[in-house]
């Protein structure tokens, strides 16, 4: 099953933005780290805790059992380096390909622009980093208290006890909502159709696991489009600002991939050409656009704009007209020279 996700999942490099294709490299290694972060928090997971949210009511006490169950502040603790780090390298991938895509020789004519925004990548990837730890955390535990919610009902059917159903939770720990219910619900799939506990339990794990991978592909993906977006967003507008690329020269446009998976939502955007240091119309400066996003920011120049709002201008016109009235001002001369012309030869 994992490798069926895999290659659903897998890009052909050819089809991707110049950006996005030199990120992606990175994309695996990415997956690896956050997949292993997902599992140290599943493994952090107390099941005798977890049990005994099962065996209680109350909500209040439920709350207090989850919290104690889940360790996420140790979890942050440790996510919170690596993922700078993944962070801090890929903002920088993005510094370089921002100068390159400018046309800004690195570091000769840019060291100054260059350096600045090497050194805000620091700031940017920590503040980022503690975002993205807080929101995963966040949809975690939303994503419990789902499957806690949609799986006792259906739990208590089987005749589960409070440890069965306490496993099953726990193999959701770490998955947006979708995924966690889903878990849940094949757990309850294989009991129905009566399969052994050992086997099923083994299901459950893997089936889990393979969500767990398709999770952090998705987590390493978005937030590599991100955080090279960021640096090359960044690059530019240093550069803007220290008089090294003109804005009257250049505008952005989005670069989507060449192939049949691009969203409606980016195959819009990519028709558009916005100022530099401007938002495209969804209001975001570049991608990534939403979860997933493959896209890039380009730089194409301002003269081809102008030259095709000009096509559709009426003035136009006008050159046709000129025509006209310079075949219509030299016809008898035209007409005098090819008399003069006939007597010579006649």
């Amino acid at each position: 099953a994992v490798a069926v996700i895999e290659k659903q999942l897998a890009d052909d490099p050819d089809y991707l933005p110049e950006l996005s294709r030199l990120v992606g490299r990175k994309e695996a290694a990415g997956r690896r780290m956050f997949a292993a972060q997902l599992a140290d928090l599943v493994e952090q997971t107390s099941l005798t805790t977890l049990t005994q949210v099962v065996s209680t009511t109350n909500e209040r006490d439920q709350d207090a059992l989850f919290a104690a169950a889940v360790p996420y502040e140790k979890w942050e603790a440790g996510l919170k380096e690596p993922c700078e780090t993944f962070l801090r390298e890929t903002f920088a991938v993005g510094v370089k390909a921002g100068a390159t895509t400018a046309g800004l020789t690195v570091p000769r004519d840019a060291v100054s622009t260059f350096n600045t925004a090497n050194a805000e990548s620091v700031a940017w990837a920590r503040r980022h980093a503690g975002e993205l730890i807080t929101g995963l955390t966040e949809a975690s535990r939303t994503a419990l208290r789902a499957v806690v919610n949609d799986l006792l009902p259906l739990a208590l059917e089987q005749g589960w006890g409070a440890a069965k159903t306490a496993m099953a939770i726990r193999d959701a720990v770490g998955l947006t909502e979708q995924q966690a219910v889903a878990v849940g619900r094949f757990a309850v799939r294989l009991s129905e159709q009566g399969i052994a506990e050992d086997v099923a339990t083994g299901r459950v794990a893997r089936y889990a696991e393979a969500q767990r991978k398709i999770r952090s592909l998705m987590i390493a993906r978005t937030e590599l489009i991100t955080a090279s977006g960021t640096g090359q967003q960044r690059l530019w507008d240093l550069a803007i600002n220290d008089g090294l690329l003109r804005k009257d020269r250049l505008r952005k446009t989005l670069l989507v991939a060449g192939d049949e998976r691009v969203c409606p939502q980016c195959e819009q955007l990519s028709s558009e050409e916005v100022e530099i240091d401007e938002p495209f119309s969804d209001g975001s400066m570049g991608p990534s656009i939403h979860v997933g996003c493959r896209c890039s920011s380009g730089l194409v120049r301002a003269e081809k704009t102008a030259r095709i709002l000009v096509k559709t201008l009426p003035s136009l016109s006008l050159e046709a007209e000129v025509q006209t009235a310079i075949r219509s001002s030299l016809g008898p001369v035209v007409a005098h020279l090819q008399k003069q012309l006939t007597g010579l030869t006649s």
